[in-house]
């Protein structure tokens, strides 16, 4: 067959992208967007998968389901669609076979059911580096027992590790550790020279981005609690929700930030802070040096250098001259990977891993990865090491009302010396 759809699973939301012809991959869009949050409502005959399902979940309705990987487990776990009781686990291959059927009818034009074409129907699974193995093989079983033959499966961290050195953005012989936040977790997957898989892998809990943002994303939130005090939140989930937004935020710069905020629920609340908190607030911080130690703790057990390990940063939660920094004084290969590297690695998943025959229109030339400096570094013939600066001077307080201020001193006046002490 001539097209092909990739879906990148991780545990809070299916992406699509389709191939047709041999053209450029594209989004598979519906309702205007084709990342999807995993929430499901079932109810009759109607099966709602995405964001109206979410409103409903979190609205208390009983026939929404939420957690999916976590109900999937429960074998007691069902819903019942078309009169038929069916599994919990269920609910993700109904939801991602409507967005295969709107690829057949409403982009290919194909008038038969999805049915006529499971079985050599082209899919390939992209997991995020959030899902566990056994979650992985869940999703693959659920197609294949669906009579879907033709499946494909990566890892995300391993197909842009393939795509990197086929490029030559990875030199031959190289080391390399791929970091990429989700959820306010750091996942590291650490790559020898030529290795297919890691070799070692850990997540980090609650290291998952530059501390600043998780500042900015509590500030955020006590605003609106502030604002909406009747309002009952998980504090600790919803700041690891406003993570990405909140790294858009600090890119963008400013003093005083306001926007709308979208809680997981759905609801929008509007919020006003002063970013020059976020750098009072750092000075508390104290978990500086646990990523550049657990960093080097992983990379040590697995016998490799550090200075010859290429540290690779996905997600721009991290992407930022505070986290990159922090790690350059540690290890000296840090590049970051742009949303271009990553399109071009879903074109490499559908050239080389998902079977779609015809004729392949090739990648485009992709930017170098770009190499992150220490702005710390010393210049040439300089002393190693940042230099400290003073703390700023208190700014002058303005006089107390009816009170005169005294004449400012002239340049170059010496006050009159001291009358001689008396002895008493």
């Amino acid at each position: 067959m001539d097209f092909g759809v990739l879906v990148k699973v991780s545990r809070n939301s299916a992406t699509f992208w389709y191939q047709a012809a041999g053209k450029q991959h594209a989004p598979l869009v519906v309702r205007d967007t084709n990342e999807v949050p995993l929430y499901f409502f079932v109810e009759n005959n109607q099966f709602i998968f995405g964001s109206a399902a979410r409103d409903r979940w979190f609205n208390h309705d009983p026939n929404a389901f939420g957690n999916y990987f976590e109900i999937s487990q429960d074998p007691s776990g069902q819903f019942i669609l078309h009169n038929i009781p069916k599994r919990a686990k269920q609910l993700l291959y109904y939801g991602i076979e409507q967005y295969l059927s709107h690829f057949l009818n409403k982009v290919l034009y194909k008038s038969e059911s999805i049915e006529s074409y499971r079985q050599n129907f082209p899919l390939t699974f992209l997991f995020d580096a959030d899902l566990a193995e056994p979650e992985r093989d869940l999703v693959e079983q659920l197609f294949t027992e669906a009579g879907y033959r033709n499946i494909s499966v990566i890892s995300q961290h391993n197909a842009l590790i393939q795509y990197l050195r086929s490029a030559g953005f990875l030199e031959p012989g190289v080391a390399s550790l791929v970091l990429a936040a989700l959820d306010d977790t750091l996942y590291m997957d650490l790559y020898s020279a030529g290795a297919a898989s890691p070799v070692s892998a850990a997540p980090l809990a609650d290291q998952g981005a530059d501390p600043r943002i998780r500042i900015m994303a509590g500030m955020i939130l006590q605003y609106i609690l502030d604002q909406n005090p009747f309002l009952e939140l998980d504090i600790d989930h919803e700041v690891s929700a406003q993570l990405s937004f909140t790294a858009e935020l600090l890119s963008a710069g400013g003093v005083i930030v306001t926007g709308d905020a979208e809680l997981t629920d759905g609801s929008k609340h509007w919020f006003r802070i002063n970013t020059g908190n976020v750098e009072e607030r750092l000075q508390f911080y104290q978990d500086d040096l646990l990523v550049p130690a657990s960093i080097q703790e992983l990379i040590r057990t697995a016998g490799l250098n550090p200075d010859k390990v290429v540290v690779l940063l996905v997600s721009d939660e991290i992407k930022t001259s505070y986290f990159s920094t922090r790690l350059l004084n540690r290890f000296p290969h840090v590049r970051n990977i742009e949303p271009a590297h990553l399109e071009a690695m879903r074109q490499y998943v559908f050239k080389t891993i998902t079977p779609i025959a015809g004729k392949q229109t090739p990648s485009p030339a992709m930017p170098p990865l770009k190499t992150v400096k220490n702005p710390e570094a010393p210049a040439p013939g300089q002393p190693s090491g940042p230099v400290p600066k003073p703390p700023p001077l208190p700014p002058q307080k303005p006089p107390l009302p009816g009170s005169k201020r005294p004449p400012e001193k002239p340049p170059g006046f010496t006050p009159p010396p001291l009358p001689p002490h008396k002895k008493t």
